[in-house]
């Protein structure tokens, strides 16, 4: 089972060298093992894939509960080890999973803005990275950005790592609003071209 998932993620990873040119920066700086959390900006349905085979594919994922509604896609979720979320709401059951996880020494993915951002500016985002972290006993917050070019067939993907957070209050949306300055610090320090990064549709000069 290990070595069919080694595979796996070596064919995934393989396919997107070469088509997307996906490079990642910063890699040394996940810890060593879980439990935390990686929180990220949400531009693609690429995302959890190329967070999973590039940095650990053992993370679990939130996802909408839609997904898990359709018969073909449902299989492919849980085969990336998601679990449902409603984004109408609080989602109550989905953040007791995911302090579960966490408590249990695992890898869990949150995308705070809840859902794909598809030109680059933040959207509003959920305090519930806050939430979970400081409930699962203040576990780190690895804080990445995706960057990506403009909308193209295969386009150029970047991933970049940023410093854990180590939370150190319990105010979570205090937390949360920490997390998404620095997944936008990440986001405006990159560049995919010697001018600019393309975030989604908008250009980060």
């Amino acid at each position: 089972m290990v070595n069919t998932r080694l595979f796996l993620k070596c064919i995934i990873q393989m396919y997107y060298k070469a088509s997307h040119r996906v490079t990642v920066n910063g890699l040394e700086k996940l810890p060593v093992s879980g439990p935390y959390i990686i929180a990220s900006n949400h531009i693609s349905n690429h995302d959890p894939i190329l967070l999973g085979v590039f940095l650990n594919p053992t993370i679990k994922f939130m996802a909408k509960d839609e997904l898990f509604r359709i018969p073909v896609l449902r299989s492919i979720v849980k085969k990336l080890n998601a679990f449902p979320v409603k984004r109408t709401g609080i989602g109550i059951g989905a953040i007791r999973y995911a302090i579960l996880l966490l408590k249990m020494g695992e890898v869990v993915g949150i995308f705070p803005e809840g859902t794909r951002n598809h030109n680059g500016r933040q959207l509003p985002w959920k305090p519930g990275v806050g939430f979970i972290a400081t409930k699962a006993k203040f576990v780190p917050i690895v804080p990445i950005a995706i960057c990506a070019q403009r909308a193209k067939l295969f386009r150029r993907f970047q991933i970049i790592v940023g410093d854990p957070i180590i939370p150190f209050h319990s105010d979570y949306r205090l937390l949360a609003q920490d997390v998404m300055q620095m997944i936008q610090n990440l986001k405006s320090s990159v560049e995919l071209s010697s001018t600019s990064c393309i975030v989604g549709q908008e250009s980060i000069q």
